[in-house]
């Protein structure tokens, strides 16, 4: 009987670890570049595949994001997680991941300092925002060298922020802007993006469908999202990859 028990727990474990692997709908460790993600330079970015990250070097006062179709139909339940080292830098500016990417117009965003403080927003319509203003947490490594892990998390009629394995807070889910997911770095400050992992976690499906890129790219400017503002968020024109407006 033990045996039959045990053959049971086994079957279904088995199952159970074929079941959260499926969920899995992108995933990337850099290694190499088959999601052909955008890579390039120019005296204001640096952005490339290599040694197992995606580089992402911000060598202006501006912003930069690149997001891409990582193949979700609908943004409910669903999981977006990124680790990154910050590299260099200044400290009080943003990088982190952008959700929900439509244009450079219209996305999400989550994203730590490099002295220990999280935000997250929206660019709606071209204005900024703020959805939970900066915010410190003891669950950040700090500074040059450190490397976080950062998770946004849709379930229901919430989204929910995890930083290094720990909830820090939650919102209210807002429809998504765009199908796009990608990174976020500003104002002179290199970071690399050792992973991304997209799940889609199962459940129903509100949203059935929504336009987007169909495996586009872009990198979009805007100015500098920092604490130091004081909560105003101004944004700059777009730009193509290679900067020609």
């Amino acid at each position: 009987m033990r045996s039959i028990i045990l053959s049971a727990m086994l079957v279904l474990l088995m199952f159970g670890n074929a079941a959260a692997q499926s969920d899995v709908v992108f995933s990337d460790d850099f290694y190499s570049n088959t999601n052909n993600w955008y890579e390039g330079s120019t005296k204001d970015y640096y952005f490339k595949v290599q040694n197992g990250y995606y580089t992402f070097d911000n060598t202006s006062e501006t912003t930069w994001m690149i997001a891409k179709d990582v193949g979700l139909s609908s943004y409910d339940n669903f999981s977006a997680e990124a680790t990154i080292k910050k590299i260099s830098g200044i400290d009080n500016n943003l990088y982190g991941i952008v959700w929900g990417y439509k244009t450079s117009n219209d996305c999400y965003t989550f994203g730590l300092s490099g002295d220990g403080n999280y935000l997250y927003g929206k660019w709606s319509n071209g204005n900024w925002v703020s959805l939970i203003s900066w915010t410190l947490s003891s669950s950040i490594n700090k500074y040059a060298g450190a490397l976080n892990t950062i998770k946004v998390e849709r379930n229901g009629s919430t989204v929910s922020f995890y930083i290094n394995g720990t909830f820090v807070n939650s919102a209210t889910w807002e429809a998504p802007l765009g199908n796009q997911v990608g990174f976020v770095s500003t104002n002179r400050q290199r970071m690399d993006v050792d992973k991304l992992t997209v799940r889609k976690i199962t459940g129903s499906s509100q949203y059935s469908s929504y336009g987007g890129g169909g495996g586009s790219f872009d990198a979009v400017l805007k100015n500098t999202v920092s604490y130091q503002l004081s909560g105003e968020y101004n944004r700059g024109g777009a730009i193509s990859p290679d900067g020609q407006k």
